[in-house]
């Protein structure tokens, strides 16, 4: 059975999704994992470097309450001296618990963008 072009180019741009979505989802791995180092004390300089790089250059481009809010829940939870507890956080923030950790989620979203680019753009159809 022939496979015509036109289901070939659907195939592909399938495909072509599929692993983008998977790359991007490891990015993000990666620098939960590199942030879960540096919380943990194990994280090399390099690591430490990267990260405080990125965001640096996020907090540089953040212009809303909220996303500062996240970024410091990040800073909060993997980069200070003490990390404290979520429940501390979201007292500090004035937010929930379960916020804290959402915010974290997107933090980190963010910041896989600005160490990998475009791609850590998850692009919504």
């Amino acid at each position: 059975m022939a496979i015509d072009d036109s289901t070939r180019l659907i195939l592909f741009k399938i495909i072509l999704q599929q692993s983008t979505a998977e790359g991007i989802a490891e990015r993000r791995r990666f620098v939960r994992r590199t942030l879960e180092r540096i919380r943990e004390g194990s994280a090399t300089t390099e690591e430490i470097a990267l990260i405080r790089s990125a965001l640096h250059q996020v907090s540089k481009r953040v212009s809303n309450v909220e996303e500062r809010r996240r970024l410091a829940a990040l800073a909060m939870y993997y980069l200070s001296a003490e990390p404290p507890a979520a429940q501390n956080i979201a007292v500090e923030l004035g937010i929930v618990k379960r916020t804290v950790f959402r915010d974290i989620t997107l933090a980190i979203n963010m910041l896989t963008v600005a160490i990998y680019g475009v791609d850590g753009v998850e692009f919504q159809q």
